[in-house]
């Protein structure tokens, strides 16, 4: 089986230097991540694009096709979607570009990403609260900033459409939240309350059909505590006694919602006024940077599941260990239970 895997950051799609460093660094860790896991499956062979400008392509066992322009990279694409078996895109999901690019391999008949209709909702954060509010599913209340009056403080306001934690902003007080509405298109944002909490994050497979597979451990995101909010990776797994809770929310936030395929992310908060009850922040449809830190924790090779054929049919086996890590791949391992290092966590 021949499987294509795009990560539109580091694929030549796009020049490296025009794009956000962190989201650069988590897409290039993604992609070698998966591309080297799929690679050791037997009967696998992997093929990627890669941007020239990147250096070297570090996987001697996956081919790249090495490109200097998106010209050349839309025509890579293609190509290689069509010559393939099946693909799997990695893509954010601002300016609608995971979808996109989804629809090029779905039109072909290869997509082992979510559908298209389940990626148009999940990606945007305004519809899919709306969605999830209808079905009974606690979410995190989510406003547009368009028109909105003085929301409570304090407040979040971030992307309708985004990821990585881009153009995140804690809003403090009214005066704050003037300066923030001044600068940022309204219609492009929504409105949040802060509510103090441990975030996480708990990642799921789906099989071709939309079924749930298999619930991964919760992870811990680590965010700065600088007001933006920005993403610095996270543990896994987070010890908690919610871990019940946190798998029936990921649960039925996957009931309600159609067309979810292959790896797709939970985000998560715990509120500490009441830790039985946590919310959902936001669905990636999509391989989340999480996966660095669960494939170093796993026993066994988590990308088998993403694969169309009959998936593993035994329960996946998880070591005794913390692992963290980081958005640029770096990964740390302690023993389960050891307390974190000053600045570790969020």
């Amino acid at each position: 089986m021949r499987l294509f895997v795009s990560e539109y950051l580091c694929s030549g799609a796009v020049e490296p230097a025009t794009s956000p460093a962190s989201l650069l660094r988590e897409g290039r860790s993604m992609l070698l991540a998966l591309a080297a896991d799929l690679a050791r499956l037997e009967g696998i062979d992997v093929c990627t694009t890669w941007h020239a400008g990147l250096g070297n392509w570090p996987l001697p066992d996956v081919d790249a096709v090495m490109v200097k322009s998106a010209h050349d990279e839309e025509a890579a694409f293609r190509q290689l979607a069509e010559g393939c078996d099946a693909a799997y895109v990695i893509a954010p999901e601002l300016d609608n570009l995971l979808w996109q690019r989804c629809r090029t391999v779905e039109e072909l008949g290869r997509s082992l990403n979510s559908t298209l209709d389940a990626i148009a909702l999940t990606s945007d954060k305004l519809r899919l609260f709306e969605h999830l509010r209808a079905a009974g599913v606690p979410k995190i209340p989510t406003q547009s900033l368009q028109n909105l009056g003085e929301p409570e403080f304090l407040c979040v306001v971030k992307p309708r459409f985004g990821a990585g934690s881009e153009e995140t902003f804690v809003v403090t007080d009214a005066a704050a939240f003037r300066q923030v509405s001044a600068t940022v298109d309204a219609d492009e944002m929504i409105v949040q309350p802060f509510v103090s909490g441990t975030p996480c994050s708990v990642g799921a497979f789906f099989d071709q059909g939309g079924r749930l597979l298999t619930l991964l451990p919760p992870a811990a995101q680590h965010l700065s505590d600088d007001g933006r909010l920005k993403y610095a990776g996270g543990h896994c797994p987070l010890e908690t006694p919610h871990t019940a809770a946190l798998n029936n929310l990921v649960s039925a936030a996957a009931g309600a919602i159609d067309g979810l395929r292959g790896y797709v992310g939970f985000d998560l908060l715990i509120p500490h006024a009441s830790p039985d009850q946590p919310l959902l922040v936001e669905i990636n449809p999509r391989l989340t940077t999480s996966y660095l830190g669960y494939r170093a924790l796993a026993c066994d090779n988590l990308a088998a599941w993403l694969l169309p054929r009959t998936p593993p049919t035994d329960a996946l086996h998880w070591r005794n260990a913390r692992v963290t890590f980081r958005p640029d791949g770096t990964i740390a391992e302690a023993p389960a239970g050891t307390a974190l290092t000053q600045g570790a966590g969020p």
